[in-house]
């Protein structure tokens, strides 16, 4: 079970990574780009693995993203929500 203090511990971890990857603020992403990278942090994704996903989320490259997530538990969540986004012209 996860409980607040070890959230906390995880959530500070995913946001120190991002921010060390990306120089970015994991506050900055949106809340299923925070919950993808966290998810991955959470479940012991290594520094390389992670350094795409965070370039992509930062470049906003959706598909980056995706690609990023291909047979990963966090994949299905993704595309879901990456299919409701209206279309850009």
């Amino acid at each position: 079970m996860l409980n607040y203090s070890s959230a906390k511990d995880h959530l500070t971890k995913a946001s120190n990574r991002y921010k060390g990857l990306t120089g970015k603020s994991f506050g900055d992403l949106g809340e299923q780009e925070q919950t993808v990278f966290f998810s991955k942090v959470y479940h012991g994704i290594k520094d390389d693995p992670a350094r795409p996903l965070a370039k992509a989320l930062s470049e906003e490259d959706l598909d980056g993203v995706l690609k990023q997530l291909k047979g990963s538990r966090e994949y299905s969540y993704f595309k879901t929500y990456y299919d409701s986004l209206p279309e850009e012209e």
